[in-house]
């Protein structure tokens, strides 16, 4: 989730536990309305489908490679400057 910008880091991360929290109330709420049921059913694909989407972006960026690669000469060049800060200090 690291690539995300923070608006979809925030609809990630928090939609499922707004289904958890819409599934554990809909269990106690179906007990005096029945017709209810159906929330419980559709918040748990919800709960399910979200946590899998966080699941396989998380590995996603841990095991795929990235889109961007570093360029090798700006390593160097980079390394090479932080030397040469250090070695004036």
């Amino acid at each position: 989730m690291a690539v995300f910008n923070p608006f979809w880091k925030l609809v990630l991360i928090s939609t499922p536990f707004a289904f958890l929290v819409i599934d554990v109330s809909s269990w106690w709420i179906t007990k005096y309305w029945p017709d209810f049921a159906i929330i419980t059913m559709l918040s748990g694909i919800g709960y399910s489908i979200s946590i899998m989407i966080m699941f396989v972006t998380s590995f996603a960026q841990m095991w795929l490679p990235r889109w961007t690669k570093p360029n090798a000469n700006n390593i160097y060049e980079i390394v090479r400057e932080n030397y040469q800060r250090k070695k004036s200090s």
